[in-house]
């Protein structure tokens, strides 16, 4: 069953504008299993790109290429196949052919050059070749007589590891895709509206208006750490941050410091062994990714693990003079 777009701005279609997923959406996953999915994208935005795979210069509704496989490791797995290599078996013998040449003697000090192949043996681990998926583009239209270049129909649930590979090779080839029924109606789904940041009333504010607003949020620390924690908040507050974001359900206990005017925000929490971080992300993409992504993938510019001088680093990133302390113990 396809969701409907009666709601309007409720649904957007599924974009996918990355380099490489390893896993399909969890939106796919969620649709009945055996739904005839297409990938595709427009040819309006990849026009350029038609001939470099292989479409003619007047490109023609209906016209098919397979992609070469030089345009990336995903292509070339599509258009030649790869091995798999077992590693955990014993090594086998196999034989590679190779050029061979030697100087053979002609007779009154006369030497001729002589070239032929042989096999030379060597060690490898065993391997199974894998035939090449051969995913071939299309040139269509959609719904809405929209140019499109479209892949096959696979069915969710049943042949996910080939969309994802489809997924994939669209990446490679035109660094987005959008995902279509098979009339090439486009898949739609709800707008994800994320509730885990809760945005404080803007603008700077002196500390006890903020603590007031924060009481909650300290109350969750251990009672033995709520002055190290109030000190803490207390001292990025002194930076006058444009807005503070506290943290809800599974982020609760987190805290930014929002510096839009220097792209950077800074995550506290009230857990005393976590380290200060400060990220470069826009506030408006930090605020959609998961707890794991903030926290595990590399995404902050600095972080300070709290112990003598963090205060110090802190404020060279932030550009501005160490404020007055509070008078609270700032370790962890």
């Amino acid at each position: 069953m396809k969701p409907t777009n009666s709601e309007g701005a409720a649904y957007q279609p599924l974009f996918l504008r990355q380099k490489r997923i390893h896993k399909l959406p969890q939106s796919i996953a969620a649709l009945p299993e055996g739904t005839l999915i297409r990938v595709g994208t427009s040819v309006a935005d990849n026009s350029r790109l038609l001939t470099r795979i292989g479409f003619s210069s007047v490109p023609e509704l209906g016209q098919t290429v397979l992609p070469p496989a030089n345009l990336g490791p995903v292509s070339r797995r599509n258009a030649n196949g790869w091995d798999i290599v077992h590693r955990d078996q014993p090594k086998e013998e196999a034989v590679r052919q190779s050029e061979w040449c030697w100087d053979q003697y002609c007779g009154k000090d006369e030497t001729e050059r002589v070239c032929r192949i042989v096999d030379i043996p060597y060690l490898r681990y065993p391997r199974t070749f894998v035939a090449p998926p051969s995913i071939e583009l299309t040139l269509s239209n959609d719904t809405a007589e929209q140019a499109l270049v479209i892949a096959r129909s696979f069915r969710s649930g049943v042949d996910d590891e080939m969309l994802k590979h489809t997924v994939n090779l669209f990446l490679e080839i035109f660094g987005e895709c959008q995902l279509f029924y098979a009339d090439l109606s486009a898949v739609v789904f709800p707008r994800t509206v994320k509730v885990n940041w809760t945005v404080l009333p803007r603008g700077r504010r002196p500390w006890p208006a903020l603590i007031a607003l924060l009481e909650p949020v300290l109350a969750l620390a251990k009672p033995r750490n709520q002055v190290v924690v109030r000190a803490r908040l207390e001292f990025l507050n002194r930076f006058e941050p444009s807005f503070v974001a506290k943290g809800n359900a599974g982020f609760a206990g987190y805290l930014v410091f929002g510096f839009p005017e220097l792209q950077l925000f800074v995550l506290e929490s009230i857990y005393t062994n976590n380290a200060t971080y400060v990220l470069g992300v826009k506030w408006e993409s930090l605020s959609q990714l998961t707890k794991a992504e903030i926290l595990n993938e590399n995404l902050h510019r600095y972080r300070f693990i709290h112990r003598a001088g963090w205060e110090d680093d802190l404020a060279k990133v932030l550009r501005r003079p160490v404020p007055h302390k509070t008078g609270y113990a700032m370790a962890a």
